[in-house]
């Protein structure tokens, strides 16, 4: 019993590391990308990806697709922002936010099934789009400027938000990767073990 308890607290303070590195990722980000090097902000998602593939996923070419995911989500938001008509309220407000939570949720997961293929499943899949969309309504005070002029970008970055948000599916992507590695009794290749050393097997 004593070594279960040891097990779950230790387990605990990996996943609360976990979200704190994705939080100072996040924040990190939007602050370089939209404050400091706007010229570089095609590079938003990187950091984000790069400790995706270090901490769980373990495959240097999911950072890509993890980008794409990344932007894609980003964009929908942003469109749907521009689409919704102005006359229905707070949903024009929510909207992006849950639409790009959506996607972005949904994405992550099938992006890390590719790499642990037991995670495309429906429980993991919808408990991700859960995750973005609660995470991504950390977004809707800042979305309000969009209704005034959605050409000049945000009034103020929203670095919380994209802290909130990156380090809430980063670190449900961390507990589900290594929940499952675990319970299957399952090893990365060789190969890839010899790469990254992050995840604890």
């Amino acid at each position: 019993m004593g070594h279960t308890a040891r097990n779950a607290a230790r387990f605990a303070l990996k996943c609360s590391s976990t979200f704190i590195l994705f939080a100072l990722c996040g924040a990190g980000s939007a602050v370089i990308s939209f404050d400091h090097f706007p010229e570089g902000s095609f590079l938003f998602p990187l950091p984000f990806a790069i400790l995706c593939a270090v901490l769980f996923l373990r495959r240097v070419v999911i950072v890509p697709l993890i980008m794409v995911i990344w932007y894609f989500s980003y964009f929908c938001a942003l469109e749907t922002g521009i689409v919704l008509p102005i006359d229905i309220g707070l949903l024009r407000s929510a909207g992006p936010c849950i639409v790009g939570g959506l996607i972005g949720g949904v994405g992550l997961v099938l992006c890390a099934s590719s790499c642990i293929r037991w995670l495309a499943s429906a429980k993991y899949i919808a408990t991700g789009a859960t995750v973005g969309i609660f995470s991504g309504l950390s977004f809707l005070p800042s979305v309000e400027h969009f209704k005034l002029n959605v050409n000049q970008g945000f009034v103020r970055t929203p670095v919380l938000a994209f802290a909130f948000w990156e380090a809430m599916m980063g670190t449900y992507l961390y507990t589900v990767c290594t929940l499952v590695i675990e319970s299957k009794g399952w090893r990365f290749p060789r190969r890839i073990r010899s790469r990254f050393r992050a995840t604890p097997q």
